[in-house]
C-alpha cells in the first residue's frame, strides 16, 4: 500500500513525471522528459550533495563537487565520504533512492483521487496529504524506521506539472503546500472561468488572460469515464482524459514534452526537483543530520538478530554463545560496520518469545547475559514459531542467527517463513548444535532449505567449536556483501561450476557446506587448491563443523574461476564478496489506470506459468551494461532467459516470459563501463518462488487507532480447487481476525476479510505492515502479499478546541444537576456557592451538592461519575450503531423525524422514572440527546441568528414551521476551501431552516441543496460542493463550531429541566446518580429446613435496617424470597417499614433437604436490583439450579453488584418438614463441590462466603452493615484454592476511613504488618493494629483509625481455601469499562466480555479527586498471581485510556496505582484500588443493534450475531428476560464452517404491561465443547403508544396579597385551575419554587372537563411560586407567579393588596410556560 507521504511527493513532482518506462511497456516518454523517478533520485542526489557541502565548510574541508543536474550517486557518495572522513555506503544510498521511487511509481497505480494529483482544483485536500506525509516520516524517522519512512516519502507531488503554477510566472515552489500554517491564497473560484479552447493542437495559450493577470492558481480536471466539468474550466489533457474534449478543449497538463504545456515540462520539472528539494530540508531539520543520513542510506547498516533455543539441552553451548556474541559486538563498536540495531528471540519447548530489539549494545549484551536454560531436553522446538516472529518484527535485510540442536515443533509454519524470507530479504543462518545428530535428516534438511532461501548458511559445530562461529558471523553482517554465486545439490555427484570476480570486489569467501564433501578450486590462471589444503596459494580454508570457508587471497581475483565439487550427499556453495556494486531487483506490476501507464512493486509473488516483469537496477556504478538476467534453478540446472530492456544507464526492465514451477534465483551478468577496463561482473540474489495461488487486496492508506479495519482480500489459483489455509500478521503484533480457511473451486476464486486493530494508544503516523498468506492443503504452495498502512487519528476523544457530544452532555448534566442542588439548598435555608458555568467539574458539583444537602454525609461521587459516563457513552453509541440513519442525526433535512426520536425518548426516560428504570432511562436520555445535540452541528440554526435553543424539538404539540421544501435549493458552492458563505441568502433572509445531505456511499442528493461536508461525506463533491457541519473547528463551518456547541449545551440543559420538572428534585439526583446509598436486597431461602433460621434472619435484617434510620440509609430495599421449585416475586420499595412488613410475612414452605431455586432468585435480584446492589443470600441448602451459574456471572459481570452467600448450618443434617411429618432429619449436607460454586460466585462479585450457625447468625449484623456503607472502596481481594503461604501488600491513603481486612476460609492463619512494622496476629482479638471478630469461617479486622497510610502486609497460611478481601470508605474510587472506538475517535462501550489473545481497551475514571496520576492498570489473576500491564494515556485529570496488548485466558481483576496529587499542598501521596468485580475474556462475542422501546402485546424480533476467534463449533444458545415475558430463541447455532452465525431472540411483553417498564434482555452463548461463553445484555423500554402531546393548562383565577413592609406577618394566597384538555389527564401537581402551602382539589367543568383546582398559600417573605403540573404520559405544563413589585415604592407602615386584575399594573409577573 501506498504511504501518505509516498502520495505526497508525488503531489508535488507531478502526475505523469512518469516512472521509468519502455517502449514496449509504455513506461518511458521519448524526447528527454523527466521522470517520478528521475526528479526523486535528482532531489535525493542534490540535497544530499547540500548537507555533506555544508558539513564538510562546518569542519575547514574542501568540497569540490559541482551540485547541478548531472550529479550521480557514485559521485556524491565519494563526495560525501570525505566530508565525513569516512566511508559512506553507496549501495544502500542507491536502495534508498530505489525504494522511493518504487513507493513514488505505485501512486499511479494504487491511488485514483484528485487530491492525490492536484486535479480539479482540489488544493486543500492535496495539502492535506503533503502535509500529513511530512508529518509521517518524521515520525517514522523518530521511532527507526527507516524503511517505512523511504517508502512514505516517495513524494508524488503534482502540483507543477497539473496546475498553472509555472505558467503564472513563479520561479520558485509554493511554499504554501508544506506549510500547513499558511493559508491559500488567491485560488480561482468554481465559478470562474480559467481556459479557453486550445487553437487546433495548440494549447500554449489556453489559460485565460484574466486568470494569468490576476494570479489565479487553478488545475486541470479530469475524468476517465465522463466529460462533464463546471462550465469554463480548464481540463488535465491527453488522450485518457474525457473532460479534454468538452468545451474548453485541450489541457494544460505538463507530464511530458508531448503534453498539452509540455513545452514548460522542463521547467515544471525543475520546479519539482526543488520543491523535493525543500521538504528533504524540513526534514532534515525536524530530524538532524546523523538521522537523515540514515534516512539516504549512507549511513544505515545492517541489523543483527539471534533466534536461540533456551532448553535444558544447551547450558553449555548458551555460555559459549554468549562469548561469541560479545566479542563480535565489541569488535564492531565505533566502526562503520556497527549495526544499527540488534535483536534477540527466544524459543523453548512450550513457547517462545518476546521480541528484544535495541540500538544500545550494552543493554543488548545485558539481555544476552541474563539467558539461561530451561527444562525441555533435546525434543523438538518452537524454532519456527521464534524465528516467524524475528521475521516479523525485525526490519527489512535483517542478518539473522539461529541456534538450536533439536527439530522444528513447528515445521508446518516452513511455507510460512519462506515467505516472509521472500518478503523481508533477510538472511538467515543456523547453527545447529552437535546433539542434532540425534535427529533424522528431514529434519536437518528443512533448515537448509531455510537457510538457502535467504541466501544464508546452515552450519553443524560442537562446542568446543562454537567460538570459531564468530568468523561467520562476522563474515555475515560485513558491510556491502554482495552474493556472486549460491547452488544447492541435494544429488551425489561430481559437478563444476565457474562464476566471476570483478576489480570491486574484496573479501572474496567461499564456502561449501555438506557432509564429506571432496572439492577444487582453480583460478583463471589456472592455480588450483584442494579443499583439504588449509593454506595454499589461492587463500586459507576454515573448517566450522560441516562448513569450510574458503578466504581467497586478494591478489589477481579478477576473472572467471571454477570449483569441482564430489560429495555422497547434499551440499551448498556459496561465494560473496564485498562491493559496491550491487543489484536490486523487484517484481513490479504494470497498470493501465488512472492518468496514464505506470506501475509498482509487487508484493506477492508471481503467477507460475505467466509471464511477469522485473525492475532491476545496478548500484554503486554510473554506467553498466548487462547481458544476462537468468531465473536459475534454486537446487538444480534449469534456466529461463530474460528479455531486457534499458531504462537508464543503470535500470533496466526485464520480461520473463513463463515464470517456473521450481524455486529460483536471479543472476545477472554484465559489464562494468566505467572501470578502467571494461570489465565483466556477475551477481545473484536469494531463492525466489512462483505460485499457482493469487492473492489481491486493495487498502486504504489510513487505519484509526482502536477502531477495527477491515480489509477484504481475494485468493485465487489457476489450478485445481480445494481448502486453503489462511494466515495473517504484522509486524506491530497488532489484533487480528481472519478465516483459518476458503474453499476455491476449479481455477475460482473465494474473497475474504482480515480485521486489523491498532491499540487505542498507537502513535499517530505508525507504519504497519500486514502479510496474509494463503496455503493449498496437501501442498506447499503458498502465496503472500504484504500490504503497508498508516495508522492516524482523524479526531481523537479530546480535540484541542473543539467540543465532544461526551463534553457537551457533561457540561450540561453539571450545570442542570447544580441548579437542582441550588435550589434545594435555598428551600432548605442552606448557602450553596458554586458559581454555574462551563467550568464545572463532577468533583466541583458532587461536593457542593454534599454540602448543602440536609444529610450529614457525602453524596456518591461514585455514582454521579457513573451515572453521566452510562448517558455520554450511550450517546457516543448513536455514531456507531445508527452511523447512516438520517434521523438520529438531523442529516438530510429530517427534522420530523429527528424531533419524534427526541420526543418519544423523552417521554420513555419520564416512564421509566415512574417505575424506577434509572439505567434504561439513562440510556435513552444519552441516545435522544445525542440527536437533540446535532441539530445544532448540522442545520443551519446558528446561522439563522438564533441565539436559544430550538424548544419545538422537544414540543411535540409545536409545529416545525418555515423548513425549506424539498426542491427549495438551500446552498451555493464554497469557494475553493472557504464556505463561510455558501448558504444562500434568500434561505437566512426567510429564515428558511435546512440540514446538510450526508452520505459514504453515493454522491446523489438533491438539486441545490447543502451537504454535510468533511472527508466521508460524498455528497460534498457534488454542486453545490462543501458542507454546514459545525462538528468541530476545522468543518467547513468550523467557524461557528463553538456557538453551535453552546447551543446544544443549553438545549440540553432545556431538556434535563423538562425531565426534572416531570419527576422531581430527588428523583433527578437519583437520575444523575446523585443518591446517598446502594441498594440492599436480601435473597432468603423460605424452605422448611430454614423454619428457626429465617426468624433470626429476620431480626438481623431488622436491625439493619433499624440501625440505619437517620442516617444515610439505603436508597431502596428489594427482597426474593426462593425455595423448590419456586421463586419471587421480586419485592422493590424505597420505605423501610413496608420492606419490614413484606420481610416479617415470610414464613416457611415445603422443601425438605432437596437442593433449592437458590440461583434462580439470584438471577431475579441480579436483573430487578440497579448495579453495584449488595445483595445477601440466606440459604442452608445447595443449589438445584447450579446450570445457571454461567448466567449468574454474566450477570455479576454486567451490574457489577456484590453478593454475600450466607450459608446456615452447611454442614449440619437438613430439616424437613412436609404434610404428612412434622419433623423429620436426614444425613445429607452441603457437599464441598456445592459450597464452592457459593464460594466462586461470591468471588467473582468482590463478595464473602460465610458460614453460620443459628447461634452465630447475629453476627452477619456486622458483615451486612459494612457491605452496605457508603463510599466502600476495594484495595485488595485475592482467592488462594489450592491454598499455599503468601504474603500480600496493599496500600492505604489519607482519603480512606474505617479500613477492614477479611480473611475467610477453613482455619486459616493470618498476620498484619503495619507500615512501621507493628504486627498483630490473627488469633489475637484486640491488639496494636485493631479489632478482630470471628463471624462464622470469617474474620473480621477492623483497622485503627491511627497512623494508617502508608504499605501494609498480611502473611497468611492455610492448607484449604483461603480469601482475602481489604475494604474501606473513601471518596476516591475508579470506573472502568472496556470501550472500542468507533468511526471519528468517540469510544463507545463494549456491551460483553472482550476477545481473548486479543488487544483491548479500557476507559478509566477516577472519581472523588480533582487531580490523579495513574501510574499502573493490571489485570491481575483472580485467582492466582500472573499480571498484565496496561499502557495508559491520560486524557484529562482523571481520566485515562488503558490499553491491554492481549486479553489473558483467566478471570482476571482490575487493579489500580496511582498518586493522589491533591491529597496535600506539596507531597502527593500513594493509593491502591481494585475493581471487585472479576472480568473474563471470551473466544466467541455476540452483537446485537436494538431499538429502546418495544410496544406491549406486539412481538419484537431482534436479530443477534455471533462471532468466534477459535475453531467455532456448536453454540448452545440461551435468552431470558429480567421480566416474566414470552422470549424464543434457536437452542444451538453452528459455526464451524464460517467461525460466525446469526440468531433471533422474539420477545413479547404483555399487552397490560404498564408503560415506562423497563426489561433486560441477556442473551449468552457457550461452547459446548470448552465451556467458554460470553453475553450480551439489552435494555428496553415497555411504551404504550403516545398520542397526547399537550401540556396541561393553567389558569388563574384570583391572587389575594395584603403584604406589609415587614413580610412575615402576612401571607397571601393563589387560586389557579389546571386542565389536560382532551389528554390524558393531571397525574400530579408540585411546586417547583415557594415555601408555601398548596392543597389540591377536582371538580367538573360545566363542559365536562376534569379540572384541578390548585390552592396556594404563602408568606408575604416567599414572593414567588411555580407550579408544575404533570399528565399521565410526562406532559409538562408550568405556571410561574411573582407578587414582587420592583417598581413600587412602599412605606414602611404601608400595606398592599393585589387583585387578579391588577396585575399589569403593579408589574405582576404571570408567564404561563408549557412543558
Amino acid at each position: 500500500m501506498v504511504s501518505l507521504f509516498v502520495v505526497a511527493v508525488f503531489l508535488l513532482q507531478g502526475s505523469l513525471f512518469l516512472p521509468p518506462q519502455a517502449a514496449a511497456f509504455k513506461i518511458i516518454p521519448s524526447g528527454g522528459s523527466l521522470t517520478h523517478h528521475r526528479i526523486t533520485e535528482a532531489a535525493f542526489l542534490r540535497k544530499m550533495a547540500e548537507v555533506c557541502r555544508n558539513v564538510a565548510t562546518a569542519r575547514g574541508k574542501e568540497f569540490t563537487l559541482h551540485i547541478d543536474s548531472k550529479l550521480t550517486a557514485t559521485t556524491v557518495q565519494r563526495a560525501c565520504s570525505r566530508s565525513y572522513s569516512s566511508l559512506l555506503k553507496l549501495s544502500t544510498f542507491n536502495l534508498a533512492i530505489i525504494q522511493t521511487s518504487l513507493g513514488n511509481a505505485a501512486v499511479d497505480g494504487n491511488q485514483f483521487s484528485t487530491a492525490h494529483h492536484f486535479d480539479n482544483e482540489d488544493f486543500k485536500n492535496g495539502r492535506d496529504l503533503i502535509t500529513q506525509g511530512v508529518a509521517a516520516v518524521k515520525v517514522r524517522i523518530e521511532k527507526g524506521n527507516y524503511l517505512s519512512a523511504r517508502t512514505s516519502l516517495g513524494l508524488h507531488v503534482i502540483l507543477y506539472s497539473h496546475s498553472n503554477w509555472v505558467e503564472l510566472g513563479n520561479t520558485a515552489p509554493l511554499r504554501t503546500l508544506i506549510k500547513p500554517e499558511l493559508p491559500f491564497n488567491n485560488l480561482a473560484g468554481p465559478n470562474t472561468k480559467t481556459c479557453q479552447s486550445c487553437v487546433g493542437k495548440n494549447c500554449s495559450n489556453n489559460i485565460l488572460p484574466e486568470v494569468i493577470q490576476h494570479k489565479k492558481l487553478t488545475s486541470g480536471y479530469f475524468r476517465l469515464h465522463s466529460s462533464s466539468k463546471p462550465a469554463g474550466k480548464c481540463s488535465h489533457g491527453g488522450i485518457l482524459d474525457r473532460t479534454s474534449s468538452k468545451e474548453p478543449t485541450g489541457g494544460i497538463n505538463k507530464d511530458d514534452i508531448s503534453s498539452s504545456h509540455g513545452f514548460l515540462h522542463m521547467r515544471a520539472a525543475e520546479m519539482a526537483i526543488r520543491a523535493t528539494m525543500e521538504l528533504l530540508e524540513d526534514i532534515r531539520l525536524a530530524t538532524g543530520n546523523v538521522a537523515f543520513l540514515r534516512l539516504m542510506g549512507l549511513t544505515q547498516t545492517s541489523v543483527l538478530a539471534f533466534v536461540i533455543d533456551i532448553t535444558g539441552s544447551l547450558p553449555n553451548y548458551i555460555e559459549v554463545f554468549k562469548e561469541v556474541c560479545f566479542s563480535i559486538i565489541d569488535r564492531r563498536r565505533g566502526t562503520s560496520e556497527e549495526p544499527s540495531e540488534y535483536v534477540l528471540v527466544t524459543f523453548n519447548v512450550q513457547g517462545f518469545g518476546p521480541l528484544i530489539r535495541t540500538g544500545n549494545a550494552d543493554i543488548f549484551k545485558k539481555h544476552i547475559n541474563s539467558l539461561s536454560a530451561s527444562d525441555g531436553g533435546n525434543f523438538s522446538d518452537m524454532c519456527l514459531s521464534g524465528l516467524l516472529l524475528t521475521l516479523t518484527q525485525a526490519p527489512t535485510s535483517s542478518d539473522i542467527f539461529v541456534f538450536t540442536d533439536a527439530s522444528a515443533k513447528d515445521s508446518e509454519l516452513k511455507s510460512a517463513v519462506e515467505a516472509m524470507i521472500e518478503s523481508t530479504k533477510s538472511t538467515v543462518n543456523f547453527l545447529l548444535a552437535s546433539s542434532f545428530s540425534l535427529h533424522s535428516e528431514k529434519d536437518a534438511q528443512l533448515y537448509r532449505d531455510l537457510a538457502h532461501v535467504s541466501g544464508g548458511q546452515t552450519i553443524e559445530v560442537t562446542n568446543t567449536i562454537l567460538s570459531q562461529a564468530n568468523e561467520v558471523i562476522t563474515d555475515a553482517i560485513a558491510a556491502e556483501l554482495v552474493t556472486v554465486l549460491q547452488i544447492k545439490r541435494s544429488s551425489s555427484k561430481v559437478e563444476n561450476f565457474t562464476f566471476v570476480l570483478d576489480p570491486t570486489l574484496s573479501n572474496v569467501k567461499v564456502y561449501v557446506t555438506g557432509d564429506s564433501l571432496v572439492f577444487t578450486l582453480y583460478s583463471p590462471t589456472g592455480v588450483s587448491q584442494s579443499g583439504s589444503m588449509a593454506d595454499g596459494p589461492l587463500g586459507s580454508i576454515l573448517t566450522v563443523g560441516n562448513l569450510r570457508r574458503v578466504k581467497l587471497n586478494s591478489a589477481n581475483q579478477t576473472g572467471v574461476w571454477m570449483i569441482s565439487v564430489n560429495s555422497t550427499s547434499s551440499y551448498t556453495l556459496k561465494v560473496i564478496g564485498q562491493s559496491s556494486v550491487d543489484v536490486l531487483f523487484y517484481f513490479v506490476e504494470i497498470f493501465n489506470e488512472g492518468h496514464e501507464y505506470s506501475w509498482g512493486q509487487s508484493f506477492t509473488r508471481p503467477l507460475i506459468g505467466q509471464n511477469a516483469t522485473f525492475y532491476v537496477s545496478v548500484t554503486g556504478r554510473d554506467s553498466v551494461t548487462v547481458s544476462e538476467v537468468l531465473l536459475v534453478e534454486a537446487s538444480g540446472s534449469g534456466v529461463v532467459n530474460g528479455t531486457i530492456k534499458s531504462v537508464g544507464a543503470t535500470d533496466f526492465l526485464v520480461n520473463i516470459d513463463r515464470i517456473p514451477e521450481w524455486a529460483f534465483v536471479v543472476q545477472l551478468k554484465g559489464l562494468l563501463n566505467d572501470s578502467s577496463v571494461v570489465c565483466r561482473f556477475q551477481r545473484q540474489s536469494p531463492t525466489h518462488k512462483g505460485s499457482r495461488i493469487t492473492i489481491m487486496a486493495q487498502s486504504q492508506n489510513i487505519i484509526q487507532p482502536g477502531v477495527s479495519f477491515s480489509l477484504n482480500f481475494i485468493v485465487g489459483s489457476n489450478t485445481t480447487g480445494g481448502n486453503y489455509t489462511i494466515r495473517a500478521r504484522t509486524d506491530q503484533g497488532f489484533s487480528l481476525s481472519f478465516p483459518s480457511f476458503m474453499t476455491l473451486g476449479t481455477r475460482g476464486s473465494a474473497q475474504g476479510s482480515v480485521t486489523l486493530t491498532a491499540p487505542s494508544n498507537t502513535e499517530t503516523w505508525t507504519g504497519v505492515t500486514l502479510t496474509i498468506e494463503a496455503e493449498a492443503a496437501g501442498s506447499t504452495d503458498l502465496n503472500y502479499i504484504t500490504l503497508r498502512m498508516t495508522v492516524a487519528a482523524f479526531k481523537p476523544l479530546f480535540q484541542g478546541g473543539s467540543l465532544t457530544h461526551r463534553e457537551i452532555t457533561q457540561m450540561a448534566i453539571l450545570r442542570k444537576t447544580a441548579e437542582v442542588c441550588h435550589d434545594i439548598a435555598t428551600a432548605q435555608g442552606h448557602n450553596f456557592t458554586l458559581p454555574i458555568n462551563n467550568r464545572l467539574t463532577p468533583s466541583d458539583v458532587q461536593k457542593a451538592c454534599s454540602a448543602s444537602s440536609a444529610s450529614s454525609s457525602a453524596l456518591s461521587s461514585l455514582g454521579f461519575c457513573l451515572a453521566m459516563t452510562e448517558i455520554y457513552r450511550s450517546n457516543a453509541a448513536v455514531d456507531l450503531v445508527f452511523i447512516m440513519s438520517a434521523a438520529h442525526h438531523i442529516d438530510n433535512e429530517a427534522f420530523s423525524e429527528g424531533r419524534d426520536l427526541i420526543t418519544r425518548g423523552v417521554a420513555a426516560v419520564k416512564a421509566s422514572m415512574q417505575q424506577g428504570g434509572y439505567i434504561t432511562a439513562r440510556i435513552t436520555l444519552g441516545a435522544l440527546c445525542h440527536t437533540l445535540q446535532d441539530f445544532y452541528s448540522h442545520s443551519n440554526w446558528v446561522e439563522l441568528g438564533n441565539t436559544a435553543p430550538f424548544s419545538t424539538l422537544i414540543k411535540p404539540e409545536l409545529p416545525l414551521n418555515n423548513t425549506a421544501d424539498p426542491s427549495t435549493p438551500t446552498c451555493k458552492n464554497c469557494t475553493g476551501t472557504n464556505c463561510s458563505d455558501n448558504i444562500l441568502p434568500e434561505i437566512l433572509w426567510h429564515k428558511k431552516l435546512t440540514s446538510g445531505y450526508f452520505s459514504i456511499f453515493t454522491s446523489t442528493k438533491p438539486a441545490g441543496k447543502c451537504s454535510h461536508g468533511g472527508f466521508f461525506d460524498r455528497t460534498s463533491s457534488r454542486e453545490p460542493t462543501g458542507g454546514i457541519n459545525k462538528d468541530d473547528i476545522n468543518a467547513d463551518h468550523g467557524f461557528l463550531h463553538q456557538h453551535a456547541a453552546e447551543m446544544a449545551i443549553n438545549a440540553t440543559v432545556e431538556v434535563l429541566q423538562d425531565i426534572r420538572l416531570n419527576i422531581g428534585d430527588q428523583a433527578f439526583l437519583q437520575l444523575v446518580g446523585l443518591s446517598q446509598t446502594s441498594v440492599l436486597a436480601f435473597v432468603i431461602d423460605t424452605t422448611g429446613s430454614m423454619s428457626d433460621d429465617i426468624e433470626e434472619a429476620k431480626r438481623v435484617i431488622f436491625s439493619i435496617i433499624d440501625s440505619r434510620r437517620g442516617t444515610p440509609e439505603p436508597l431502596e430495599y428489594i427482597l426474593v424470597p426462593f425455595n423448590d421449585p419456586d421463586f419471587g416475586p421480586l419485592t422493590r420499595t424505597e420505605d423501610a417499614d413496608i420492606f419490614k412488613e413484606r420481610i416479617n410475612s415470610l414464613s416457611t414452605f415445603d422443601g425438605g433437604d432437596l437442593p433449592e431455586m437458590c440461583l434462580s432468585g439470584l438471577l431475579l435480584a441480579l436483573a430487578g436490583a440497579p448495579p453495584s446492589s449488595d445483595i445477601f443470600v440466606f440459604t442452608d441448602a445447595a443449589a438445584k439450579d447450579s446450570e445457571l451459574k454461567n448466567t449468574i456471572r454474566a450477570m455479576i459481570e454486567r451490574t457489577k453488584s456484590t453478593v454475600t452467600f450466607m450459608l446456615i448450618n452447611p454442614f449440619s443434617f437438613r430439616r424437613r418438614r412436609d404434610v404428612l411429618q412434622s419433623q423429620s432429619f436426614t444425613s445429607r449436607s452441603i457437599s464441598k463441590s456445592e459450597k464452592q460454586l457459593y464460594r466462586d460466585l461470591a468471588h467473582v462479585s468482590g463478595g464473602q462466603t460465610i458460614e453460620f450457625t443459628k447461634a452465630t447468625l447475629s453476627q452477619a449484623t456486622a458483615v451486612i452493615t459494612d457491605a452496605s456503607t457508603s463510599d466502600l472502596v476495594t484495595l485488595l481481594q485475592v482467592v488462594r484454592s489450592p491454598a499455599i503461604a503468601d504474603f500480600f501488600s496493599f496500600i492505604l491513603d489519607p482519603s480512606l476511613s474505617n479500613v477492614t481486612v477479611y480473611v475467610s476460609g477453613d482455619s486459616p492463619v493470618f498476620t498484619i504488618y503495619s507500615p512501621t512494622g507493628v504486627s498483630q496476629s490473627g488469633s489475637v482479638a484486640d491488639g496494636p493494629l485493631g479489632s478482630i471478630q470471628s463471624v462464622g469461617n470469617l474474620k473480621r479486622v477492623k483497622l485503627n483509625s491511627d497512623n494508617q497510610t502508608g504499605e501494609w502486609k498480611i502473611r497468611i497460611s492455610s492448607t484449604l481455601f483461603y480469601s482475602l478481601i481489604v475494604t474501606g470508605q473513601s471518596s476516591v474510587n475508579f470506573l472502568f469499562n472496556f470501550v472500542e472506538q468507533s468511526e471519528g475517535g468517540i469510544f463507545t462501550p463494549k456491551a460483553n466480555r472482550p476477545f481473548i489473545g486479543r488487544n483491548a481497551t479500557l476507559f478509566v475514571s477516577v472519581t472523588g479527586a480533582d487531580s490523579v496520576t495513574v501510574t499502573d492498570v493490571l489485570l491481575v489473576e483472580a485467582s492466582g498471581s500472573a499480571v498484565v500491564n496496561g499502557t495508559i494515556k491520560s486524557l484529562g485529570a482523571t481520566d485515562f485510556l488503558v490499553n491491554i496488548d492481549r486479553i489473558p485466558e483467566w478471570a482476571f481483576v482490575v487493579q489500580l496505582k496511582g498518586l493522589l496529587n491533591d491529597s496535600t499542598p506539596s507531597l502527593p501521596s500513594r493509593f491502591q484500588r481494585q475493581s471487585p468485580t472479576q472480568q473474563q475474556g471470551s473466544r466467541v462475542t455476540i452483537t446485537a443493534q436494538p431499538s429502546s422501546t418495544i410496544e406491549p402485546g406486539i412481538p419484537f424480533v431482534l436479530n443477534f450475531t455471533l462471532v468466534t476467534n477459535a475453531t467455532g463449533g456448536n453454540y448452545t444458545i440461551r435468552a431470558r428476560a429480567d421480566r416474566s415475558f414470552n422470549v424464543s430463541f434457536p437452542s444451538s447455532l453452528d459455526m464451524a464452517i464460517e467461525r460466525s452465525a446469526q440468531g433471533t431472540v422474539t420477545l413479547i411483553a404483555p399487552s397490560n404491561t404498564v408503560s415506562g417498564t423497563d426489561v433486560t434482555l441477556t442473551i449468552e452463548a457457550e461452547d459446548s465443547e470448552s465451556g467458554d461463553s460470553n453475553y450480551v445484555a439489552v435494555r428496553f423500554t415497555v411504551m404504550t403508544k403516545v398520542t397526547d402531546f399537550s401540556s396541561p393548562i393553567c389558569q388563574i383565577l384570583s391572587i389575594k396579597a395584603d403584604c406589609p413592609v415587614k413580610c412575615s406577618r402576612a401571607s397571601w394566597e393563589l387560586s389557579a385551575n389546571l386542565t389536560d384538555g382532551n389528554g390524558t389527564g393531571i397525574a400530579k401537581v408540585s411546586l417547583s419554587r415557594g415555601n408555601g402551602h398548596l392543597s389540591l382539589s377536582n371538580v367538573i367543568s360545566a363542559d365536562g372537563t376534569n379540572v384541578t383546582v390548585a390552592s396556594y398559600n404563602a408568606s408575604c417573605c416567599s414572593q414567588e411560586v411555580e407550579l408544575v403540573a404533570v399528565d399521565k404520559v410526562g406532559n409538562v405544563g408550568t405556571c410561574f407567579t411573582s407578587i414582587r413589585s420592583p417598581s413600587t415604592v412602599v412605606s414602611s407602615s404601608a400595606s398592599y393588596s393585589v387583585s387578579f386584575s391588577m396585575c399589569v399594573a403593579l408589574e405582576l409577573l404571570v408567564s404561563f410556560l408549557y412543558g
